[in-house]
């Protein structure tokens, strides 16, 4: 509560499930998972269930994808990456799926080496016929949405 008084935005990323959902129960802004991926994709204890995806999207609050290859899984390229995208946006995320990150001392996955790397991304997700009103709310609307609201 105090948090959200003083205009800090409650991050997920690295809580354990426990605490995930005492923040979701308590929170009234949104909340973030600023680089968590699908644990029904990888199934890592760091990455996000279904059941949390959709609590933030109840909470309209906003996950940016991971790009460590240890939380991404099979292949851990840019093709695994979007195997995440795909399945939140099967559980509703088109407002909610955003870019996240985890740059600083990863492993990233293979053609994503930097945050120049998304343009990789991107292009990649054209060329799996992505809709550009997709791209513009992945690679920019659904964060600035959140942090607009502070």
């Amino acid at each position: 509560k105090e948090m959200e008084r003083l205009s800090i935005v409650a991050d997920v990323s690295h809580a354990s499930d426990a605490l995930f959902y005492d923040v979701a129960e308590i929170a009234e802004k949104p909340i973030v998972a600023s680089h968590s991926n699908a644990r029904a994709v990888c199934p890592h204890t760091r990455n996000l269930t279904d059941e949390q995806f959709t609590a933030i999207i109840k909470n309209q609050g906003v996950v940016g994808l991971n790009l460590c290859r240890e939380f991404v899984g099979g292949r851990e390229d840019v093709d695994a990456l979007t195997a995440h995208l795909e399945h939140f946006l099967a559980l509703g995320g088109e407002h909610t799926v955003a870019l996240g990150g985890d740059l600083d001392g990863c492993e990233p996955v293979k053609g994503v080496p930097d945050i120049a790397g998304w343009a990789v991304f991107y292009e990649r997700l054209l060329q799996l016929n992505y809709k550009e009103s997709l791209l513009e709310h992945l690679f920019y609307h659904n964060f600035m949405r959140v942090v607009s609201q502070l």
